[in-house]
């Protein structure tokens, strides 16, 4: 009898154990359907030229580059600073356009008293950021009568042609207004250029602290709870072994004070993570610059990956390269400014 039962044990287990593998093999091929569909869903509503979120797969989490790109794209500092950029993107243009090609044509005609002159004039000329100089070519005609004093409007039947070149010898020469206006918009482009780097580069460490700051947060909470696990199983064998008389009940109490101690340790992880998920998710946007719930990465070294990367790029300190450009920038524009007072006081 006790072998019929014992067989008839045996035979349920394995009939519960054929039916537990066939469940989980149906679930596994459910969520593995499933995340297919979801990357191909991701894949079509992509957009990989403007989209931040191209680099983030539902299985990996949150990437560095992702939440880096999330940033230089959406900042409100570098939104701010690329607005400037534009600006003085725009004034180069409005200053190069004192060296367009110019074309403008002139007439008058006499309709009262007793002289009849009529004249034109159209010129065709080009301005050059060299010795103040313009190239240029004109045509006039006057027929008819003029006064003595307009004389010089009369020209043959067919008129007159000039080419020629005007420039200065001595004022105006080195530097003018159009040209010190224009070399001080291109020397602040560079400013600001260079201030965008600046901002760039501190943002970059900024978003690379918190980042690792909320992967380590996230794995200081498991560790926690992890030594809580022990501390609890250990307060059952504890437990166990003062029921049977092997320990005083006084180790109870002690262990009792480890274990509020760990729930403690992992209530303020659980916080801190927060708080950090709190910050990763003001970085991190889509592509509209909403805000996103960033998902901790499944690689629980990623931060140590992510330092290695990023530590001896740390070894360049921009902050000590960048600003001296800036200031041999600002020196140069200084330079042009003196340029221009020394070259009002020379003769024409």
């Amino acid at each position: 009898m006790k072998v019929f039962i014992f067989l008839l044990l045996l035979f349920s287990f394995d009939i519960y154990s054929e039916t537990k593998t066939q469940t989980e093999t149906k679930t596994k091929t459910k969520t593995k359907t499933k995340t297919q569909k979801t990357d191909q869903t991701l894949s079509l509503n992509d957009d990989s030229s403007e989209s931040v979120e191209v680099e983030l797969k539902k299985t990996d989490g949150l990437t560095f580059e992702s939440l880096l790109a999330s940033v230089e794209k959406h900042h409100p500092v570098i939104l701010k600073e690329l607005e400037k950029l534009n600006e003085s993107i725009a004034a180069i243009n409005q200053r190069e356009g004192a060296f367009d090609l110019n074309l403008s044509a002139k007439s008058s005609e006499r309709t009262t008293g007793k002289y009849d002159g009529e004249q034109f004039r159209v010129s065709l000329e080009k301005p050059i950021p060299y010795f103040n100089a313009d190239l240029f070519t004109q045509y006039r005609r006057g027929q008819g009568s003029f006064p003595v004093y307009e004389d010089e409007y009369l020209t043959l039947e067919d008129g007159e042609v000039a080419v020629g070149l005007r420039f200065s010898l001595l004022r105006y020469r080195e530097i003018d207004t159009e040209r010190l206006m224009l070399q001080n918009a291109k020397i602040e482009k560079s400013i600001v250029t260079n201030h965008v780097d600046i901002i760039k580069e501190q943002l970059r460490y900024y978003v690379l602290k918190t980042y690792i700051g909320w992967i380590y947060s996230r794995k200081e909470v498991g560790i926690y709870q992890v030594l809580l696990d022990y501390s609890l199983k250990q307060d059952e064998a504890i437990r166990f072994r003062v029921k049977k008389g092997d320990l005083s009940e006084i180790y109870i109490t002690e262990n009792t004070q480890y274990i509020l101690r760990r729930k403690n340790q992992l209530e303020k992880a659980k916080q801190k993570f927060n708080m950090m998920q709190y910050y990763v998710s003001l970085l991190w946007r889509d592509k509209e610059g909403k805000i996103l719930t960033p998902v901790v990465p499944s690689d629980e070294n990623v931060y140590e990956k992510i330092y290695a990367e990023n530590i001896i790029e740390q070894n360049i300190n921009l902050d000590d390269v960048l600003p001296v450009q800036i200031l041999k920038l600002k020196i140069d524009k200084t330079s042009n400014k003196i340029l221009d007072a020394n070259n009002k006081l020379l003769p024409k």
